[in-house]
């Protein structure tokens, strides 16, 4: 596994086991505040907003930058029984601070497309997932980040046992490779 960090880890460790997927959208059990660079994992977060003394934000820009931190998931039990597995990366603005996540509108900023079956059935197989796109401009800031994982069709079998944010993608992935394209004589 790359290097990652315990804040940045949306589906296992400390946002707790694996997640199975069977026949309907299923929320990453942590849910990213770009405002305070912590993981929530329960229905509520913080409502203090970013106050730089001329403004008050309640998001970050993510920025170009030259380093941006790459997402993957991993498999944790082969997916059986449906037809293809959507990954898509979520974003909500946080204009009134609430303080409770049902009261906000998560988008879909970017997706993986559809991963059919036979790609979702190697266990501990990685998915790389989309970059973060940048922000349009004149878009607010988002405040929260979660993945959605979109099943079609009815899965008997299948979880996701790791997805967040690491400082490198593994170097393979699920599906097929490419064959060698050398050999080494005697």
């Amino acid at each position: 596994m790359a290097q990652t960090d315990i804040n940045l880890i949306f589906t296992g460790g400390n946002t707790g086991s694996a997640q199975a997927i069977t026949s309907s959208t299923v929320i990453s059990t942590g849910i990213y505040d770009l405002a305070t660079g912590l993981m929530n994992t329960g229905s509520t977060y913080a409502t203090s907003p970013i106050n730089d003394g001329n403004a008050t934000y309640y998001g970050e820009d993510l920025g170009i930058g030259p380093k941006r931190l790459m997402m993957y998931a991993a498999i944790g039990t082969a997916f059986a029984g449906g037809t293809s597995l959507n990954i898509a990366i979520q974003a909500a603005v946080d204009t009134q601070g609430s303080g409770n996540f049902s009261g906000l509108t998560f988008q879909t900023i970017a997706e993986t497309g559809a991963i059919p079956l036979a790609n979702l059935t190697a266990s501990n197989s990685y998915i790389p997932l989309p970059d973060i796109p940048r922000r349009a401009a004149g878009q607010k800031l988002y405040r929260f980040l979660q993945l959605a994982y979109i099943p079609v069709g009815t899965f008997t079998a299948g979880t996701i046992s790791f997805a967040g944010m690491v400082s490198e993608r593994p170097d393979f992935q699920t599906g097929p490779a490419y064959a060698g394209n050398f050999t080494v004589g005697a």
